[in-house]
């Protein structure tokens, strides 16, 4: 970071003040006052807008800011803060002479440190190594090359990092995880010493006395193995009941994932073997689970569920008693009420899934549905007997009195999540019906439900799309009627982007509604593709919302992009005409990383920043493309803290990630003088 001066047709030399992270920090020795020509012997810049540097080559590019050591900004090189700025006309223009009344010069230069090591596998130079760096909120990563003997040089984006992770790619052709070496203090160069071992674990693979059917794609078995070094992952085919892996020493658990192919329709997911194997030598660990049947029916009022899509219509949940998540799944094709499954022992709660096509009637999703509070597999095989009777819901989708849009192609989607109670345990049911009729006639368990109705333009012109309350408490306890009525009110209006139409045909940029009515909670956008005039139109249910704007960033490349309120409340039970203009401040200045120029390596953005907003808190983002000395930067008015970001393949040898510059950036223009 250098020095903040903003440049106005009003006032060339008033300076803004700069913040520092935090109180207290450690930094580096203040160049004595605030005085911008100490160090080159220039005339004196003073705060109450005294005599300007000339702007030439010599000036102290960093106005006297002292920068916290711990971060990673770094003054500017001298001579670079040499601005220029091109006009459209192709000339050269300084501050005063920009359209928008001004714009603030802020150095943007980050420090890199050197990391040197040795990464070495069981006494032997490591190849294909992942290294990572991680601190709270922000992180990088790198893949370097390595020498015969496993050694590395890198480049960081300075910092102090909480932990600094290692992996290699020679452990098992399918290892996952990271080994950790606690913290790593990057404002200044380190060279560390990365080594690991790794060793054979093997044994049996038996399932109800029967070996896994081994499977290539995906590999049938996959050992999660959570503990010290942190989750390790590795999959496996397995060979005549048998399997043989590699894994980074440890003490950690052990749980399987399992194909159902390899055990006749039956899935495991992390299925407990065993929370502590000390693992420090090639070890023998079979897996031999012992399971019982499950026999019966699985029926919908009477009748099989029914097959409308090739391959598995549902899916049965097995979840341990007191736990939170099943172990096993089985899966099952409709058309067929029958089942027959294999179950590890235990005892299990058993819900039912259903992921199927869009139906006129029956949910085309179920997520949750108990079949059984208790299911006991400990010592015996089981009956599991099911019919779940529906009651049957009809209703009509009329908005603003017309019914939707007629498509042959679309549906509208229902979400009803069944609240819990003494007789039903919660699950979620979606409906997708095709639009080719106003009305519906549905089936739902009997319930106390939480409706919701999915809107976007299918259903009507210039509508937003998001999730419209219906009913809070929809009670189906027999044959009843869901009338759907949506009423809406127009927004229209025209927006601009710093006083200038957008360009016609491209998006601008997406608006979003919040419900500000404690009896609607919804929640609505839409993305806005004006005319040429910058005209828009959008429709949204009635009710009071704040109204927030995300630019297109793609659109508009020069901005950064997040969440910019419009207005805190804007009531809309009538048509509202809204003429926004999008403000923003450019912040412009030199740009460094490491004192070297960014490079354009990728043929994209390489370097960008993430931005917090202090006054209310939002993130935004912005991306540059290198290739040249100075960057610029369109932001709403604001002070923001800052993460410099490098992209992967930005910089050769250099890890990609962000990380905290450790200043404020003031970005405020000054309010015109009062007329007298």
């Amino acid at each position: 970071m250098i020095g903040v001066t903003l440049l106005t047709p009003r006032n060339l030399a008033a300076l803004l003040s700069l913040t520092l992270l935090a109180a207290g920090c450690q930094c580096a020795p203040k160049p004595g006052p605030f005085d911008a020509g100490e160090k080159d012997g220039g005339p004196t810049t003073k705060p109450d807008a005294g005599p300007m540097n000339d702007g030439g080559p010599d000036i102290d590019p960093d106005g006297g800011l002292f920068y916290p050591s711990f971060t990673a900004a770094e003054p500017c090189p001298p001579g670079s803060d040499t601005l220029e700025v091109q006009d459209t006309d192709g000339g050269i223009i300084d501050g005063g002479e920009l359209p928008d009344g001004g714009f603030v010069v802020w150095g943007l230069c980050a420090a890199l440190r050197n990391f040197d090591g040795t990464a070495t596998l069981n006494g032997q130079g490591a190849t294909g190594i992942n290294l990572r760096f991680e601190s709270g909120d922000y992180k990088a990563e790198a893949e370097p090359a390595t020498d015969a003997f496993g050694k590395f040089h890198l480049k960081v984006l300075k910092g102090r990092y909480d932990l600094l992770k290692y992996h290699p790619a020679g452990v098992f052709s399918t290892h996952q995880g990271h080994e950790e070496f606690g913290n790593i203090d990057l404002n200044k160069d380190q060279s560390r010493d990365l080594a690991v071992r790794s060793h054979v674990l093997r044994g049996g693979a038996i399932f109800a006395n029967l070996p896994f059917l081994p499977q290539q794609s995906p590999p049938d078995l996959a050992i999660e193995a959570p503990g010290f070094p942190p989750t390790q992952l590795v999959s496996t085919t397995s060979v005549g009941g048998g399997y043989e892996v590699n894994l980074l020493e440890g003490v950690f658990g052990i749980y399987l994932n399992v194909e159902p192919k390899a055990l006749g329709g039956t899935q495991l997911v992390r299925y407990p073997m065993t929370t502590s194997l000390n693992f420090s030598a090639d070890s023998v660990f079979d897996i031999n689970i012992d399971a019982h049947e499950v026999e019966g029916e699985v029926k919908i009022d009477g009748a099989p569920i029914p097959d409308r899509q090739p391959g598995e219509d549902f899916t049965l949940e097995y979840t341990p008693t007191g736990g939170s998540s099943p172990v096993a799944i089985t899966h099952h094709e409709g058309g067929l009420s029958n089942i027959h499954s294999l179950i590890p022992s235990g005892k299990y709660t058993v819900n039912l899934n259903m992921e199927s096509k869009p139906d006129r009637s029956l949910p085309s999703r179920i997520y949750g549905k108990q079949v059984s509070p208790q299911l006991d597999l400990t010592n015996q095989n089981q009956q599991l007997n099911v019919d779940m009777k529906t009651f049957k819901i009809e209703g009509g989708i009329l908005i603003d009195g017309q019914p939707p849009k007629y498509s042959v192609s679309d549906y509208f989607t229902l979400y009803m999540l069944a609240l819990p109670d003494a007789l039903y345990p919660s699950n979620l049911l979606y409906f997708e019906v095709p639009l080719d009729s106003g009305t519906f006639e549905l089936k739902a368990f009997p319930a106390n439900y939480y409706a919701l109705l999915a809107l976007d333009n299918s259903l009507a012109d210039d509508l937003a799309a998001g999730w419209f309350l219906i009913n809070k408490y929809f009670q189906v306890q027999s044959d009843t009627k869901l009338p759907i009525v949506v009423e809406t009110a127009v927004l229209d209006g025209k927006i601009t982007i710093d006083g200038k139409p957008p360009p016609g045909g491209k998006p601008v940029g997406q608006f979003t509604f919040q419900s500000r009515t404690v009896t609607q909670s919804s929640f609505f956008y839409r993305t806005v593709t004006p005319a040429e005039d910058g005209s828009f139109r959008v429709r949204v249910p009635k009710g009071s919302y704040e109204v927030n704007f995300y630019i297109d960033n793609h659109t508009f490349p020069e901005y950064a992009s997040g969440r910019y309120r419009m207005v805190s409340r804007l009531d809309l039970d009538h048509p509202q005409t809204l003429n926004f203009d999008y403000k923003s401040v450019l912040v412009t200045g030199p740009i460094r990383v490491g004192g070297r120029l960014v490079e354009n390596n990728t043929g994209g953005p390489e370097v960008g920043l993430n931005l917090r907003r202090m006054q209310d808190g939002t993130d935004w983002d912005w991306n540059q493309e290198g290739g040249s000395t100075h960057y610029r930067m369109r932001i709403p008015d604001g002070d923001y803290m800052m993460w410099f970001k490098l992209n992967r393949d930005a910089y050769p040898d250099t890890a990609w990630g962000n990380a905290p510059m450790g200043v404020r950036l003031p970005v405020h223009l000054p309010m015109p003088a009062a007329s007298k």
